[in-house]
């Protein structure tokens, strides 16, 4: 069993959890990498601690989501249609949105126009495995998600009978969906930084970080485990300030996919705009491969966050190689479909895959440790 309140051995050698985000091309002179997969100043060589911050919050979620299943279970109905179909309404209305793939396509264009970097590595296999990965996310999106949020939102009204905020009628709809994106995007701030703060958490978001070839479907390449992490935390705010859940889900949506904006490989900073918004420069930046920018920009909407907790990075003209450093990590070679589907199980599997990887090599040295 793994200990989420204790230690994970993720040593130098090869089958441990990489310590790095380089790719394997640029791993040849490189130095360990700040944070928790190689804090060696705070910790014994190649050990990192997690936090009990992630266990615990993950508790009180399964008690909400479980208590939440439990009111509905009826006649063998675990979610009632209208709560299921508010939350697949409100995201379906997202997808379905013709200015939703006009603003793909606008961004499509955009790249081709002015791109960040005109030549990436592996640039065609990359973009259609994203693309294997937008397909199945929007699909995961409005179903499993979906259905995730309608359990979520009814266990969050029959724990939280007392909690009847009336604000829709003091700002109006619009006011508290804005008020509802701010606080969710401090959530998410705080998240993302303790996702590459705690190894447990990175080895699933090193899948997103995995993409060399920067691209507006990138923000997809993401494992359902943090998309159900980054969907709670935009979900819930949003029902804890008075939104129905048809229009909690469609913000839920509606933010990631502005995320695909600032994954774009696109050559701006969004000039004095860069200190309210995340760019697609800033955060190629939080992507790159150089030491000088690990660990800066974690926003995913608002810049002012990492501003003001001193992790914005200066650097406003880099246009940075990206990628993570574990040979291990399943990359997309090829662009056929067989090809990526059998990729995209192997990316979805390797975060377990490297945690077991990352305890086995523990418990082999406990038992050299007590043996010797």
């Amino acid at each position: 069993m793994l200990d989420l309140g204790g230690e994970i051995e993720v040593g130098r050698a090869a089958g441990a959890v990489d310590s790095d985000r380089r790719p394997a091309r640029f791993a040849a002179n490189a130095r360990p990498r700040r944070g928790p997969r190689a804090n060696d100043d705070l910790l014994p060589a190649g050990r990192v601690a997690t936090f009990g911050v992630p266990r615990i919050a993950v508790a009180l979620l399964a008690a909400i989501v479980v208590f939440g299943a439990a009111l509905r279970i009826h006649d063998g109905v675990v979610v009632s249609a209208s709560a299921f179909g508010g939350v697949w309404a409100g995201w379906w209305s997202v997808v379905s949105d013709p200015r939703y793939w006009v603003c793909l396509l606008v961004l499509i264009v955009a790249e081709r126009l002015h791109p960040a970097l005109a030549v990436m590595p592996n640039r065609r296999a990359g973009l259609a495995q994203d693309a294997t990965w937008f397909v199945i996310q929007t699909l995961l999106g409005v179903t499993v998600v979906a259905a995730y949020l309608a359990v979520l939102s009814a266990g969050v009204d029959a724990i939280a009978t007392w909690w009847h905020p009336d604000l829709v009628s003091l700002i109006g709809t619009g006011g508290v969906a804005v008020a509802a994106v701010v606080v969710g995007d401090l959530a998410a701030w705080w998240s993302h930084w303790l996702h590459h703060r705690s190894p447990v958490l990175w080895a699933f978001h090193s899948v997103h970080h995995s993409q060399t070839a920067m691209n507006v479907l990138s923000d997809n390449r993401q494992h359902v485990v943090e998309t159900m992490v980054n969907a709670t935390l935009t979900f819930l705010p949003a029902r804890l300030l008075g939104l129905d859940a048809a229009t909690a889900g469609a913000l839920t949506f509606l933010v990631l996919a502005v995320a695909a904006f600032i994954h774009a490989n696109i050559r701006t900073d969004l000039g004095p705009l860069r200190f309210v918004l995340i760019s697609p420069q800033a955060h190629r930046v939080h992507h790159s491969v150089l030491e000088s920018h690990y660990d800066t920009n974690y926003g995913a909407v608002f810049a002012f966050w990492d501003y003001l907790f001193g992790t914005r990075n200066p650097d406003r003209h880099a246009y940075p190689d990206t990628g993570v450093n574990d040979r291990e990590f399943p990359l997309e070679q090829r662009s056929d479909p067989i090809s990526l589907v059998r990729t995209w199980a192997a990316q979805t599997a390797y975060p377990f895959a490297a945690l077991r990887r990352a305890t086995t090599i523990r418990a082999w040295s406990n038992r050299r440790g007590t043996s010797g």
